[in-house]
């Protein structure tokens, strides 16, 4: 963890210590199974930055912020349940299943799901907002192994999504 913790930019240190209650590492072969649980607060994760700026997304979309708490046992998102952030997605990936090809949409399905998904309805936006603090806090002189066609997808579909995220974020 701590040689993770050097590589996560400055602004995002902070983040964490609003946003987590408890950091676990793991081996980089269990990356894949890194997780935010909301409830708990708590990321478990291997000594990749991209995952685990994917996962502190998360835990920023469930923080405890402008009064709101955890009530009744759930958790409410900043940014996946914020109306204009939703009309915004919804936009974009109504444009996208019109022109793209099925194994396009499920290339990314990660992020356009609506039915199935281990989030519920806005779990796709869930992961939209979790890759967002991603792919826009990362820097890095090393190979980033997580970016990939899907996240080229994510950013060439969902501009206006990806911006009005992260200007709620700021």
């Amino acid at each position: 963890m701590i040689n993770l913790l050097k590589k996560v930019p400055g602004e995002e240190l902070f983040e964490v210590v609003d946003s987590v209650k408890k950091l676990k590492g793991k081996s980089k072969d269990e990356v894949l199974a890194s997780g935010y649980t909301p409830l708990t607060r708590n990321i478990s994760v291997g000594d990749d930055l991209m995952v685990f700026l994917h996962e502190l997304g998360h835990a920023k979309d469930y923080q405890v912020k402008n009064g709101r708490k955890y009530l009744q046992g759930k958790a409410h998102a900043l940014y996946s349940e914020n109306k204009d952030i939703q009309k915004t997605y919804l936009e974009e990936r109504k444009k996208f299943n019109a022109t793209h090809s099925d194994p396009e949409r499920e290339h990314i399905s990660y992020f356009t799901q609506a039915k199935g998904h281990y989030g519920g309805k806005w779990g796709g936006l869930g992961e939209v907002v979790a890759e967002t603090n991603a792919l826009t806090n990362t820097y890095s002189d090393e190979q980033v192994e997580a970016l990939g066609t899907r996240q080229q997808y994510l950013q060439q579909h969902f501009p206006k999504t990806i911006a009005m995220i992260k200007d709620h974020m700021n």
